[in-house]
């Protein structure tokens, strides 16, 4: 696959190298940084699987009568544990499927990144949720 470059400020696209952009003067980046990335978000979403797997067995070993009765007096902590841990996945799901497209293509996926903040937004509203 041939090399290019990509301005994320104006769209603009040129095969081959190139540190500005000829349009606006901003910082271009090349496809291989690109795919660098996209193997970083995969290495990070490792952990984060791993997490998710090993975390239902914790909660299980460390479970107890007196936790369940607390947890069926306080629903609400309940439905907040059950959002987070979904939050955790979708969160897995965009790491991981975001950086395998991004070793493929070469490029960034607007779609993945606007999944990406909106993640961010709802796990910051999880978090305002949990702190009141």
């Amino acid at each position: 696959m041939e090399p290019y470059s990509t301005c994320f400020r104006c769209k603009y696209e040129e095969a081959g190298q190139l540190k500005y952009c000829p349009k606006c003067g901003a910082r271009m980046r090349s496809s291989a940084t690109l795919r660098k990335t996209g193997w970083f978000l995969v290495w990070l979403s490792v952990p984060i699987l791993i997490g998710l797997v090993l975390l239902p067995f914790w909660m299980m070993a460390n479970w107890t009568a007196e936790s369940t009765e607390k947890l069926q007096s306080e629903w609400l902590d309940a439905i907040l544990a059950f959002c987070i841990y979904g939050l955790m996945i979708a969160i897995f799901w965009v790491f991981a499927v975001g950086g395998v497209y991004q070793i493929r293509f070469g490029r960034r996926n607007k779609n993945h990144l606007a999944a990406m903040w909106r993640l961010i937004g709802a796990l910051g509203a999880v978090g305002r949720i949990v702190r009141d």
